[in-house]
């Protein structure tokens, strides 16, 4: 079995199904699902019978409600699978999610794998930092400081043999649960990757949808919490760096206690925040001025700069005011007011219009900070006034807040340093949300660009955009603009006046939700499906029966002439004369006296998909035909009784994986001719002398060739990644006795040739040399004192010299799920391997080889390599005249 996947789940009878399917749909065979029904009291039970009927590979175990840690330990006490995942009941894994960490784990002999981690929620998906920060690392430290902003198993995979061994479970406790399990396996673990991709989805509720489980946030759960960080910091301290244990100090100040307690004190009871507020202190007494200043940040809506403010405080001076205008129902009101208190920025006051002082849900009514107007339907002037923070927002329709609107709002209002912010409003509607068809268009990167261009464009969207529930005012300057005002003005008025008066941003990131009163965004029509071409038009000219444009020459010179043993023809794959393998050839052949269509290589198949026609007869007369490489195209050639096809490998800077020696088997039998030169010392001699004469600057100094692969990924404004490679910083690493010199793939090269817009010009400029333009690549790998490569062919052939070579893998799981390769990745490579700047200037600087990792590779792809190769071929062939 390659993977148990344990799923607790209690009550979670709306998603169940959900959960299960994104689990027994991914492309594995060896998994099983193991069901921990928690003693649900919904219909969850039922419907996991009848999955479970459904699906052979799905257990159910029943217990008694006992928490998810104990639900989880019994699901590890029952897996059988190599690896272990957990899922919760009301989340789900990405497709493919299961088989990409699978197969990395492979490729790397991994015990721990760790994939990113996307938050899903009706106002929009993100990713969470952390979660990606650890993820795009390929080889990842124990002491990483992400497992401590990383705590959720959820999107982990576990090698079980490790947990087994080492008895390892999670404490019975209800917080914090999985970073005590996490760093105990860290602890224990080998071998940690990342997967650079979502593996896990996390459906996060609404505030006012998460009531139950934020309402649970007590004085024992707290307690627990203080339980598992406490664990937490001796395993950390007793075998972490210090660097790790600030980070974590710090972590459990923000996060464990600011975060997931401080931030909901309106719904905290009286004992659990007061023990919030004293270990919070006691936290914050560990973090050292710098600590506190990088937190700072984060918290700018707590005004938290000596200590967290009281209840008592923040009645006193709110960072915030919330004015409620009239005109929402009941139900609109109630759920408003549930998104204002369960979201995550306490620093609030709330003021209601008196027309609501029985409408207000009973457990409101004792909140300290919630205050009725003594008037019914007074005015927006007159509501404002009472209100004493700040910055003010009033609330004109039937909004809703994410759990981070509101500290999102203040946070963006002071950076940006304007009297007033305007956010981007969404329609909600039963769970799921939709852009507001004439609003969005304000809101767009290109209405924005448009508006602030053109005056026109400006005034009418501020025509649109005029409600007030979507705006943060600085308090000072709406209450000058409601001053103006008559007493009766509405929210257009007082939109338009602010508009006409104040300085403004529209910030898109930030999203508010409104439940009723807009019109929905029309959906585009689809467009029209574009008619099919019918095959063998006359634009696609005469295909004979293999498809392919064969002159009649060919067909002809079969029937009439025959194949004359002395007769060779090349076919490269560029339009030149012969090089690469067939310069050696041609030479040897012709010093024999054979008849060599040396002209072919000019004219032959430049990578296309078919025959030459000016050399169709010799196709069908030549004794041998030599391919240069692997990607020349010899479809629909029939080969006659007494032609051969001998299809060698060239080196080009191609694929590792793609493009290694094995896909053609033949250079295991004769060797690869463009080497030969490789064991000629006078050879490699006038290679670095023609180098030094094109390039004064390499006199005296050595070569550190830097040749990347081409990565079709990255955008056409660039072709590489240099947040990873800085040119500089390499250079000084290598010192004055080297030269760094960048040499472009030659698809790369082509690709940038004519792009204006290069966003990377002057990085690569800051190499020592550029040699793209050279089209000899084996006489740069000839010259070259040390190759530093990714995944290019490369190293093949330079495993035939006494010289380092570095393979720099910083994005090597990328890599490799995109490539799924048969063999491991380290199969196709040899010499030192890295994934980090870091890794890659301490190789530069203490270079090595190891002779029998070079003499395995070696022996594995490139045994016939010795400097014979185009003896053995031509040998081959002049047996045959």
């Amino acid at each position: 079995m390659d993977i148990s996947v344990i799923l607790p789940t209690y009550n979670n009878g709306k998603y169940i199904e959900r959960a299960v399917n994104s689990v027994i749909n991914q492309e594995v065979e060896e998994l099983e699902l193991i069901v921990i029904n928690d003693g649900s009291t919904d219909n969850s039970a039922e419907i996991l019978e009848d999955l479970a009927g459904k699906h052979s590979c799905i257990r159910v175990i029943t217990q008694e409600n006992r928490g998810v840690s104990a639900a989880r330990n019994a699901g590890l006490d029952a897996a059988s699978g190599e690896f272990v995942a957990f899922l919760d009941g009301d989340d789900t894994f990405r497709p493919d999610a299961i088989e990409e960490m699978l197969f990395l784990a492979g490729q790397w002999e991994a015990d721990l794998v760790v994939g990113e981690f996307r938050r899903i929620q009706s106002f929009g998906e993100s990713i969470l930092k952390n979660s990606r920060l650890l993820s795009q690392k390929v080889i990842i430290q124990r002491d990483d400081v992400g497992f401590i902003n990383s705590f959720s198993v959820c999107n982990k995979m576990f090698r079980r043999s490790i947990i087994e061994e080492h008895r390892l479970r999670f404490p019975i406790i209800r917080h914090a649960e999985d970073g005590v399990f996490l760093h105990s396996f860290l602890d224990v673990c080998g071998k940690i990757i990342g997967c650079p991709r979502v593996v896990y989805e996390y459906h996060k509720a609404l505030p006012f949808e998460a009531k139950s489980a934020l309402s649970r946030l007590d004085a024992l759960m707290f307690d627990d919490l203080i339980v598992a960080v406490e664990e937490i910091q001796k395993l950390v301290k007793e075998r972490r760096t210090e660097s790790m244990q600030r980070t974590l100090n710090a972590r459990i100040f923000r996060t464990s206690i600011v975060n997931e307690y401080y931030r909901h004190l309106w719904i905290l009871e009286k004992e659990t925040l007061s023990k919030v507020m004293t270990t919070a202190e006691q936290y914050r007494e560990k973090l050292t001025e710098e600590d506190l200043a990088a937190l700072g940040p984060a918290m700018t809506d707590l005004e938290s700069e000596e200590r967290l403010k009281t209840k008592e405080e923040i009645l006193e001076d709110p960072y915030l005011s919330v004015a409620v205008a009239a005109g929402l129902e009941e139900k609109e009101l109630s759920r408003f007011l549930d998104t204002l208190y369960y979201q995550d920025c306490p620093n609030f006051e709330v003021w209601l219009d008196g027309c609501y002082r029985q409408s207000v849900p009973e457990e409101y009514t004792k909140k300290e900070n919630l205050y009725i107007s003594e008037q019914d339907n007074c005015g927006l002037r007159e509501l404002a006034s009472q209100t004493k923070g700040r910055c003010l927002q009033i609330i004109d329709g039937s909004a809703i807040y994410n759990e981070n609107t509101v500290r999102l709002m203040l946070r963006n209002l002071q950076k940006l340093d304007v009297d007033f912010i305007s956010v981007l409003p969404l329609g909600y509607r039963e769970g799921t949300t939709e852009r507001i068809d004439r609003l969005n268009s304000c809101f767009t990167k290109k209405g924005r660009r448009n508006a602030e261009k053109n005056p026109k464009v400006m005034a009418r969207h501020n025509e649109i955009d005029c409600r007030l529930f979507n705006k943060l005012f600085r308090r000072n300057a709406l209450m000058d603009v409601l001053k103006e005002l008559d007493e009766t003005a509405g929210p257009e008025q007082v939109c338009g006046t602010a508009f006409g008066k104040l300085t403004y941003r529209r910030v898109a990131n930030v999203r508010i939700g409104l439940q009723s009163g807009y019109e929905p965004k029309k959906p585009k029509a689809p467009a029209e499906p574009e008619g099919l071409k019918p095959f063998g038009t006359e634009e696609d000219g005469e295909k004979d029966r293999n498809g392919l444009p064969l002159g009649n020459s060919y067909r002809i010179a079969r029937k009439l002439r025959r194949v004359q043993a002395d007769k060779t023809l090349f076919l490269g794959v560029v339009a030149h004369e012969p090089g690469g393998n067939l310069r050696p050839l041609a030479d040897a052949l012709n010093d024999r006296g054979g008849d060599v269509l040396q002209d072919a290589a000019a004219a032959e198949l430049e990578q296309s998909e078919q025959i030459n026609v000016a050399y169709a007869a010799d196709y069908a007369t030549a004794g041998t035909l030599i391919a240069e490489d692997d990607d020349v195209a010899t479809d629909g050639l029939e080969l006659r009784k007494n032609q051969e096809l001998i299809r060698l490998w060239h080196t080009r800077g191609g694929d590792l994986v793609e493009h290694s020696p094995l896909v053609c088997p033949q250079t295991q039998e004769y060797g690869i001719p463009e080497t030969d030169r490789f064991f000629d010392r006078e050879a490699a001699l006038a290679a670095r002398k023609r180098l030094e004469r094109r390039y004064p600057r390499l006199w005296g100094r050595k070569l550190a060739l830097f040749a990347p692969a081409f990565h079709q990924g990255l955008s056409v404004q660039t072709g590489y990644d240099f947040e990873y490679f800085n040119p500089g910083r390499v250079s000084d690493a290598l010192g004055e006795d080297f030269v760094l010199a960048l040499c472009w793939h030659p698809r790369t090269k082509s690709f940038l040739e004519d792009e204006t817009e290069f966003r990377d010009r002057e990085t690569v400029e800051s190499f020592d040399l550029n040699l793209s333009r050279e089209t000899d690549l084996n006489g740069l790998l000839l010259a070259a004192d040390i190759l530093i490569t990714d995944y290019t062919d490369l190293g093949f052939a330079y495993s035939l010299l006494d010289r380092p070579m570095i393979h720099y893998w910083f994005d090597a799981n990328d890599y490799l799920l995109r490539k799924k390769p048969g063999r491991r990745l380290t199969e196709y490579a040899w010499g030192q391997q890295v994934f980090s700047e870091e890794e890659l200037i301490d190789a530069l600087k203490n270079p090595r080889i190891d002779p029998d990792d070079r003499e395995a590779f070696r022996n594995r792809f490139m045994k016939k390599c010795d400097g014979h190769s185009a003896e053995r071929i031509v040998n081959r062939i002049a047996a045959k005249w």
